[in-house]
C-alpha cells in the first residue's frame, strides 16, 4: 500500500475545514497517479484543542464527516464519495532558543519557550511522539543555526523536514543537506500560512513510501515504520519566487501587528 503523508499541517482559524480536506485529497490524488493509497495529515497547530474542535464540527452542509478512532487518537475523515483521509494529532512547540519542534502523533502539553531544544525533543519522545525539526526561512542561521547544527551531530532520534514555503531555486538548505549526509531522515510538509488562500496548500508537500503489509497498522504506526523500514521519498509543489516573497512579507507584517 502506498502511504502519502503531509507531515506539517495547520488548520488555521481562517481555513474552512472541508475546503482544506478537499485540497489535501486533490494533491494526494495527483501524487498517487491512479494508485490506491492511504492519505495522512499530521496536524501540528500550536493550539491543538481549538483545531480539533474545528475537525469535530458537524452540519448538514459539510462535505466531510470526521470521527476520532480512539480517545486521543487519529481522526478518520470520509467524504460523500467514500474517500478517506486520516488526521493525526500533534503539536508545534517553540523551544527556549526560539526554534520550532513538531511533535507528531502525540499530545504534549508543554508551554512554548519552557524548555531548551534537547529537553523538548526528549519530552516529545517520552510522550510517544515523533520529534521533527522543520526548516524555516531565517531561523536556521546565526546562533540558532549553530544550535541546529550541533543537534544534527549529537542526535540520531530526530527527523528533519523541508516545507512548502521554500523557493526551490534557492537550493536545499545547507543544514538539511548536512542532516541527510549524517543519516537523519528528511521529510517534507506543506506548512500552510495563516492566510485564507493558503487553505489550498494542504497536502501539496509531503512524503511517500510503500508498505508491504499495512493490515491493522494505524497511520501513526505507518509513520514510525517509515523511520526504519521503508524507502521514503519527498514531494513538493512548486513555490514561485513571487509567492515566496509575498508570503514572507505578509508574515512579517502580521508579526508586527500582533
Amino acid at each position: 500500500m502506498l502511504i502519502l503523508a503531509d507531515t506539517h499541517v495547520h488548520l488555521h482559524a481562517v481555513f474552512d475545514r472541508d475546503t482544506a480536506l478537499d485540497a489535501a485529497l486533490a494533491h494526494m490524488d495527483y501524487r498517487a497517479a491512479g494508485r490506491a493509497y492511504r492519505g495522512v495529515l499530521c496536524l501540528v497547530d500550536s493550539e491543538p484543542a481549538r483545531s480539533e474542535e474545528r475537525l469535530g464540527e458537524s452540519g448538514a452542509r459539510q462535505r466531510w464527516r470526521l470521527k476520532q478512532e480512539a480517545e486521543g487518537g487519529a481522526w478518520r475523515a470520509e467524504n460523500a464519495a467514500g474517500r478517506i483521509l486520516y488526521v493525526l494529532p500533534g503539536r508545534q512547540i517553540i523551544s527556549r532558543e526560539n526554534l520550532e519542534v513538531l511533535a507528531l502523533d502525540c499530545r504534549l502539553t508543554l508551554a512554548d519557550r519552557s524548555a531548551g531544544l534537547h529537553d523538548l525533543i526528549d519530552a516529545v519522545i517520552a510522550a510517544g511522539g515523533i520529534p521533527v525539526l522543520p526548516w524555516s526561512f531565517g531561523k536556521w542561521t546565526g546562533r540558532r543555526g549553530r544550535i541546529i547544527e550541533a543537534a544534527l551531530h549529537q542526535r540520531r532520534d530526530i527527523v528533519l523536514a523541508d516545507n512548502g514555503n521554500r523557493w526551490p531555486n534557492a537550493g536545499e538548505p545547507r543544514l538539511v543537506r548536512l542532516g541527510r549526509d549524517l543519516g537523519l531522515p528528511v521529510w517534507s510538509g506543506s506548512d500552510p500560512l495563516p492566510f485564507p488562500d493558503e487553505v489550498n496548500r494542504l497536502g501539496c508537500c509531503g512524503i511517500r513510501f510503500n508498505m508491504k503489509d499495512d493490515d491493522g497498522i494505524s497511520p501513526g504506526q505507518a509513520l514510525r515504520r517509515a523511520l526504519t523500514d521503508a524507502e521514503v521519498q519527498t514531494y513538493r509543489a512548486p513555490c514561485s519566487f513571487t509567492r515566496f516573497v509575498s508570503a514572507m512579507v505578509k508574515m512579517q507584517a502580521r508579526k508586527r501587528l500582533r
